[in-house]
């Protein structure tokens, strides 16, 4: 393993390293040389430069990582952690992220399968050829979105399947 390909940790995962490991003033509840490695609550910024990742999240697609970053913090902002267990362990609640990433995966899934039929059955009702041809163009770019946000493609399969 080679220490410089290592990533930095990401922003949320700090964040709740540091609330984690914070006290009741909200300052650092480490003590030691050690103590301000991670920062704490109120100097987030004020951490160790050198920190890196050795197990990073995996690289997801646009929307999986969207969905857990901003929907999870909604919910948990506003008073979801009622509805999630309580960890016996940290008090305080806790989900598994990779739940929520299949979850994200199952709707998307079920989404992008269903766009050819929507289309199909749109195609049928209309008979004017000019509108048709603007609903398969609406649905083309509906696809190359939905290639973009739920996949990890490279610019060059999204415009091979938006040429074809």
């Amino acid at each position: 393993m080679e220490i410089n390909r290592l990533s930095t940790p990401e922003y949320r995962d700090l964040k709740h390293i540091q609330n984690f490991t914070s006290n009741l003033e909200h300052m650092s509840a480490l003590t030691g040389l050690d103590g301000n490695i991670w920062g704490c609550k109120p100097f987030r910024e004020n951490r160790s430069p050198d920190l890196v990742t050795i197990r990073g999240r995996h690289n997801e697609d646009t929307f999986s990582k969207w969905f857990t970053e901003n929907v999870v913090d909604f919910f948990f902002n506003h008073s979801g952690d009622r509805f999630v267990r309580t960890s016996t362990l940290y008090g305080e609640a806790v989900f598994d992220e990779s739940q929520l990433v299949r979850g994200a995966f199952i709707a998307t899934s079920i989404l992008t399968s269903q766009l050819p039929i929507i289309s199909i059955v749109i195609l049928y009702f209309v008979e004017n050829p000019l509108v048709r041809l603007g609903i398969i163009s609406g649905f083309a770019f509906l696809v190359t979105l939905c290639l973009i946000l739920f996949t990890k493609a490279r610019a060059v399969d999204v415009f091979l399947v938006a040429a074809a």
